[in-house]
């Protein structure tokens, strides 16, 4: 995916998403961070709620991850650790793959701005 332009300013992106399995939305978040971390000026990142096949390739193609593990933290843990983490890395863009993370994050950004 290349734009016709330069981006004035890196604009950073935070993608959010199970990540339990290894199929058509993993795929496809794969190749969308991948390609977009080749470019200088659209640093992308990925938080999943699983560790799994989706973070192994992630990983293995330089995309950073962040593991907020469902299956050991409650869902008010990962609300926290989701705006501990939007905190960090102040993301321009969010995008969410499944009602669940919308909320999550939706909910995360509502305490990051309230604190």
């Amino acid at each position: 995916m290349r734009l016709p332009w330069p981006l004035p300013s890196p604009l950073t992106v935070l993608h959010v998403t199970s990540g339990d399995r290894w199929a058509g939305a993993e795929v496809q978040l794969h190749t969308l961070l991948t390609h977009l971390n080749q470019r200088a000026d659209i640093p992308a990142r990925a938080v999943l709620l699983n560790e799994g096949e989706a973070a192994a390739r992630l990983r293995a193609s330089g995309v950073p991850v962040d593991i907020l593990d469902e299956s050991r933290l409650n869902g008010f843990q990962i609300l926290l650790g989701l705006r501990q983490l939007l905190r960090r890395y102040r993301p321009q863009v969010v995008h969410t793959h499944r009602q669940k993370e919308n909320v999550l994050v939706g909910l995360a950004k509502v305490l990051l701005v309230s604190k």
